[in-house]
């Protein structure tokens, strides 16, 4: 999923709600920061990352 500014949450919201899902690869930008200031994105990252999350950098 790339992650830009201005990215819409019902996005990460929709890839991330099947069940079935059990990881998601994002693609970062610049620094590599999601946009923290978009809270309802990062609310539902949060969620995902509750479930089932592995991160590399």
């Amino acid at each position: 999923m790339p992650v830009y500014p201005g990215i819409s949450a019902a996005v990460a919201r929709d890839l991330l709600a099947p069940e079935h899902v059990k990881g998601l690869i994002m693609i970062s930008y610049g620094v590599g920061n999601p946009p923290d200031a978009n809270t309802e994105l990062m609310d539902i990252l949060a969620e995902a990352t509750a479930r089932v999350w592995s991160s590399l950098t």
